[in-house]
């Protein structure tokens, strides 16, 4: 569940909007992800179009409010309060969502092949692009069961 919701916070991230907060937990699967640069770049350009950066140097009084926004956008997105486990039901039906991004069981499945090769999901075998015009990442809405590239 812990990395269901980092998942599902990374998912909130949106380039025209400043900044996301993230709770402890959240942000402590972040650190352990951003260890591994090339995975932390492939993951968050699945998952949000762009490659999300952390600053630990945002002044209290910014983290603060932003903290408060990102509070908002969680509980508008999935229905729960910041922090706390999402139903899975929820999960599936929402517009943040791509089962290419599920967590199932202690597994986080990226579907991520070698660099340079098509990814599938696991959930419905189809190809899973994220993003890019629409179909899956953060937001988008593409076609398909997984949310990536089809119409």
């Amino acid at each position: 569940d812990l990395v269901q919701n980092y998942v599902s916070f990374i998912k909130l991230a949106d380039p025209k909007n400043s900044l996301i907060v993230p709770t402890f937990n959240i942000d402590l699967i972040w650190h352990t992800h951003m260890r591994y640069p090339r995975r932390y770049i492939h993951d968050t350009q699945i998952l949000c179009d762009f490659v999300l950066n952390h600053d630990d140097s945002i002044e209290k009084n910014v983290l603060s409010a932003a903290y408060n926004q990102t509070t908002k956008r969680w509980k508008e997105a999935y229905k729960s309060n910041y922090g706390e486990t999402i139903d899975r039901d929820h999960l599936r039906t929402n517009k943040f969502t791509s089962s290419c991004a599920m967590v199932m069981g202690p597994i986080l499945i990226l579907n991520a092949a070698s660099e340079g090769e098509p990814t599938t999901c696991a959930s419905c075998g189809s190809a899973c692009e994220g993003g890019g015009g629409g179909g899956g990442g953060c937001g988008g809405g593409g076609g398909g069961d997984c949310g990536g590239g089809g119409d």
